[in-house]
């Protein structure tokens, strides 16, 4: 209308109407706002494939918040467990400003995980977020005493810090996250627990962490998941 009418030194509102936008389209562009409003970056992360390295990338995103002015909160975080000595991260970061993006992602490259800015690229958008997963990259074809839940997780800052601290003792093989904005969140968990540590694992859940829901999946959703995850 600006172009057609040649108009200048106006104030113009743009309103998107019902007749051409719906919910799975405004999905869409909110997701893309955040990423041009430089709210929110969608970062790959490369880390060592071993035990402990999950809570020590937790770690080194808090310890990059405390160094920042204002905060960072982890939006989305995507792993599944691969065969070999690196596995690959697809995870969000709420930010405030590109500074911060900044030293998050020298602090995370001074440990040796190595993290791309992938926030431009609209197919990653689009696409990528939607592929990281799968089964899990094993000699075998599956992991051996992995247990798959549904976690219903409260929606606060430090609870997946918290959440990861505490399950650090087992190899977590499956993390699918997403921040809602709901008071919670469902996560998809994979984990490995020796038969040997099902009591200490099952006194964990039903004590320590008891604000974290764990739901076993159901045999009809578990047939269908293992179609896909293992």
């Amino acid at each position: 209308w600006i172009k057609a009418t040649n108009s200048k030194g106006k104030t113009v509102i743009a309103i998107t109407s019902g007749a051409n936008m719906n919910f799975d389209r405004l999905r869409l562009v909110a997701d893309l706002a955040n990423v041009g409003a430089l709210t929110e970056a969608t970062l790959a992360t490369e880390i060592p494939e071993q035990a402990g390295t999950f809570l020590k990338f937790i770690d080194t995103v808090m310890a990059a918040v405390n160094e920042c002015e204002g905060s960072i909160s982890i939006t989305e975080f995507k792993y599944r467990f691969s065969v070999g000595d690196r596995a690959q991260v697809l995870w969000g970061a709420g930010i405030q400003n590109l500074d911060q993006l900044k030293r998050l992602i020298d602090a995370l490259n001074a440990i040796g995980f190595e993290t791309v800015d992938v926030s431009k690229m609209e197919v990653a958008q689009l696409h990528l977020r939607h592929l990281v997963g799968g089964r899990a990259r094993s000699y075998t074809g599956s992991l051996p005493g992995e247990h798959i839940f549904q976690v219903i997780f409260p929606e606060r800052p430090g609870a997946l810090a918290f959440f990861v601290k505490y399950m650090s003792k087992w190899n977590i093989t499956l993390f699918h996250y997403q921040q809602t904005g709901n008071r919670e969140s469902s996560v998809l968990l994979g984990v490995q627990v020796p038969r040997q540590d099902e009591e200490e694992f099952a006194a964990l859940v039903t004590g320590t962490l008891t604000a974290y829901t764990f739901k076993d999946l159901e045999a009809n959703e578990m047939d269908i998941f293992s179609r896909f995850l293992q």
